[in-house]
């Protein structure tokens, strides 16, 4: 879609807001074919953009209503909402923005404290337990990466893999792909509410890094099994993901033997759809870090033993 100048974008939403006026300067954080997200100068974030999938923000709105019943951590709380338009099919959404800054992501190779964790893993465990009957009417979908997701992923990924790593590697990966199939089909068999997007810069944390102060971007949401809103932890570390994990079995009393491994088998489909963007959108040198990040997980995850059909 096009978008309107932010001056004019501003002027749109105050006459939608009862006479609010947007303060100026107007900062662009994002700015992408789908949506564009705004900061006005008294702090206000504003989103408009187009429908994925025929739905718009008002779905967003309602979980949010429900997640602020039972989050331990601020979460967005929109005040306004403007219906889909011909220009933004979404509708437009404004909240006031949430203190914090975001998690420092894995290449800026910082030790966050226990006790930022210990806060994720409780913000986890809190809305994974919402009751279903919470979210009945709010149609959310429903994610099982589908065998046939799977294959055409790993199909896609032969080439670049031959070309950058070499056939070798290209004909192991093909005897690993059966098993972290088998670990997905056995692994994801809980449905709980998921963010859908924990990527780091949507946990927001103090100038310490010490504590949780609020999570953003609940636009992806979906029901599905608690693994995979783990997987996206990856991107603030591996000892930052442990450690989270830790912290939430503890915080649960969860008894699943094989969640990490469900949750390697997740990180595994993560990086084989980044990848794959890169082939598409990228240029080599991204492509061959992508396959040097799915190798390295895929040459750990060759030596983790029996197949999990296996051991039940």
């Amino acid at each position: 879609m096009e978008h309107e100048g932010l001056e004019a974008l501003a002027e749109s939403i105050e006459a939608s807001a009862r006479g609010r006026r947007i303060a100026r300067p107007i900062t662009l954080h994002v700015q992408t074919p789908r949506n564009v997200v705004l900061e006005t100068g008294d702090g206000l974030i504003i989103r408009a953009g187009d429908a994925r999938g025929g739905s718009s923000y008002a779905r967003e709105i309602g979980l949010l209503e429900v997640v602020r019943r039972y989050s331990p951590v601020p979460v967005p709380s929109p005040w306004l909402h403007a219906a889909p338009t011909d220009r933004y099919s979404a509708g437009i959404y404004a909240h006031e923005k949430i203190p914090g800054r975001p998690i420092p992501g894995v290449g800026e190779n910082r030790k966050l404290p226990d006790s930022l964790c210990a806060d994720v893993a409780r913000f986890l465990s809190a809305i994974h337990r919402i009751p279903q009957s919470e979210l009945a009417d709010l149609s959310l979908p429903t994610d099982r990466i589908s065998a046939g997701t799977l294959r055409r992923l790993f199909a896609n990924a032969e080439g670049p893999i031959r070309s950058h790593a070499g056939a070798g590697w290209s004909s192991r990966l093909a005897r690993l792909w059966p098993r972290i199939e088998a670990d997905l089909s056995k692994g994801l068999s809980h449905e709980v509410l998921l963010h859908g997007d924990l990527w780091h810069t949507n946990l927001l944390t103090d100038q310490r890094f010490s504590t949780l102060t609020g999570v953003i971007d609940w636009e992806d949401a979906f029901i599905g099994d608690p693994a995979i809103d783990f997987a996206a932890l990856i991107s603030a570390g591996e000892s930052f993901l442990n450690r989270v994990v830790r912290h939430y079995v503890a915080a649960t009393g969860m008894n699943r033997p094989h969640f990490r491994r469900t949750i390697k088998a997740v990180i595994v489909v993560r990086l084989l759809n980044t990848l794959g963007y890169h082939v598409r959108e990228s240029g080599t040198p991204e492509v061959q870090r992508s396959v040097a990040d799915l190798l390295r997980l895929c040459e750990d995850y060759d030596l983790t033993g029996a197949p999990y059909a296996a051991q039940g």
